[in-house]
């Protein structure tokens, strides 16, 4: 009975040790996780248990200092997240990858993407979730930048676009829209030469098809007997610019079109009166020659028939030569008339 009692004794002292071990082992995968790990109480979030890794991202030194003083439900930025979010626990009993902004204990925000399940019959919630405040940032970041970029596309006076390989519209700036009088969604997949010029096929001399070629950023200036949002023929001077992956593969292009229409016109209308002042020129200089011969030849004229008279002041009226001299007379006078 003795060697029976303690054995027995030992096999508890064996279990109490192994449970020990095992608690211990739980406590520091518990402390050292790179998660924060916790447990609140349902109906206002008191936590009842966490990890460092949690303390540490609401501010706290340690965990018990995290336990003495953190409320969950008083720390929402906007609380009725947590009423959904609890009121999903009891519905489906957990919740998965929600995200939520709280403050911290120095007042600073934090972002938490945390999953949880809850436990009505004990009262608490258990769950995992780390800090994705950074993350936040960057998202926001990137969302102001990008929101920057389409402010400087869409004040542009150009119209730009961008477009698959296939000449399909992925995007258009609100110039494009506005003059085709079209919402983005009715642009989008749309092949740019059917919505915007109006055609079957590709411009004549588009620079996109030479810059899917070329892998180069093209130009030309495109002549659109007929355009949408444009009256008659228009003119554009559209550059075509390649975007390419890390391969060097042309995946989509930006097309950048500016109207030119009324530049156009008015280089025409210059070319056209320049022509007229070219003409104009040539015959002010054939004018001026013209009157220079006429004046050279009418101070011939002048002597021809000064000294023709002077000849017939010294024949008779009845000779021969007087008539021929006649002759020659009235054909210097009209000669005369003809300069004048």
């Amino acid at each position: 009975a003795k060697k029976g009692l303690e054995l027995e004794v030992e096999e508890r002292k064996q279990a109490e040790e192994a449970l020990r071990e095992s608690e211990e082992k739980y406590r520091d995968i518990f402390n050292n996780a790179q998660v924060g790990i916790f447990r609140t109480r349902i109906s206002d979030g008191k936590v009842l248990e966490c990890n460092d890794r949690f303390a540490r991202t609401f501010g706290y030194k340690t965990p018990e200092e995290c336990i003495d003083d953190f409320v969950v439900s008083e720390r929402y930025t906007d609380p009725g997240v947590r009423e959904k979010m609890v009121a999903s626990l009891m519905e489906k009993g957990e919740v998965n990858d929600i995200e939520a902004c709280f403050s911290r204990k120095d007042g600073d925000d934090v972002w938490i993407r945390f999953s949880a399940r809850a436990y009505p019959e004990a009262g608490y919630i258990e769950g995992v979730g780390y800090d994705i405040t950074e993350e936040k940032k960057a998202l926001e970041a990137l969302r102001e930048s990008e929101s920057q970029k389409k402010a400087i596309l869409d004040s542009s006076l150009d119209r730009i676009r961008l477009v698959d390989r296939d000449l399909r519209i992925i995007w258009a700036n609100k110039t494009t829209t506005r003059e085709l009088n079209v919402t983005p969604e009715e642009l989008v997949g749309k092949v740019c030469y059917e919505v915007i010029a109006e055609r079957d096929s590709p411009c004549p001399g588009c620079p996109m098809i030479k810059a899917l070629k070329s892998g180069k950023i093209e130009h030309a200036v495109l002549h659109q007997p007929k355009s949408q949002g444009i009256t008659g023929e228009s003119y554009w001077d559209t550059y075509a610019v390649p975007v390419k992956d890390k391969s060097g593969n042309v995946t989509n292009l930006i097309e950048i079109s500016r109207n030119i229409t009324e530049r156009k016109r008015a280089e025409e209308e210059r070319e056209n009166l320049e022509s007229q002042l070219r003409q104009s020129q040539k015959m002010q200089a054939i004018s001026t020659l013209a009157g220079g011969i006429a004046h050279d030849f009418n101070n011939i004229l002048t002597g021809i028939l000064g000294y023709t008279q002077l000849a017939q002041m010294k024949l008779d009226p009845e000779d021969a030569v007087y008539g021929d001299l006649k002759e020659v007379l009235q054909s210097g006078n009209r000669a005369k008339l003809l300069i004048q």
